[in-house]
């Protein structure tokens, strides 16, 4: 995905639609989330606490990536479609 961006300069690509947007992004939330729960059961050893870590640091995320998005569409430096 990186080198993708890289190449085309930061230029959106037309074949991404919304619908194909929405599933990369649940794809990566599904991939990260596993991630972090496998993470958190290697350190505890404790899989409830994994799964209660792994939930906590969702929501976090959520919330600190819909902060940002606001802050970015209030300073005018995101434009929105």
């Amino acid at each position: 995905m990186f080198i993708d961006r890289f190449f085309r300069r930061g230029r959106h690509n037309p074949d991404d639609t919304r619908f194909k947007s929405l599933l990369k992004t649940i794809s990566w939330r599904v991939l990260a989330s596993t991630d972090t729960l496998m993470i958190a059961w290697l350190l505890t050893g404790n899989l409830k606490t994994a799964g209660s870590i792994m939930s906590l640091v969702i929501f976090t995320k959520m919330f600190s990536t819909d902060t940002l998005m606001i802050a970015w569409l209030l300073t005018g430096n995101l434009k929105t479609a």
